[in-house]
């Protein structure tokens, strides 16, 4: 990644950072229609897991991608 030009680095970066957005993004909209899931008759189980832990280590490689993305962008 770090040994192309610099435009079509920024542009790699972009689309990583897109992509990790997504995929938070999309875990938040099923997050909350989890309820729909379920027949009517049956109680609706909510997720037993604290975001928190799971994406902790996640959110600090998103940091790590936007610092990268800041620093190619800044010069």
């Amino acid at each position: 990644m770090f040994k192309g030009e610099v435009e079509e680095t920024v542009v790699k970066v972009k689309t990583v950072m897109s992509n990790l957005t997504a995929l938070k993004d999309i875990y938040e909209q099923y997050r909350t229609k989890v309820t729909t899931y379920f027949q009517p008759e049956q109680p609706a189980v909510d997720w037993e897991f604290a975001p928190v832990l799971v994406f902790h280590r996640y959110d600090k490689f998103i940091e790590r991608v936007q610092l990268i993305y800041v620093r190619l962008t800044v010069g």
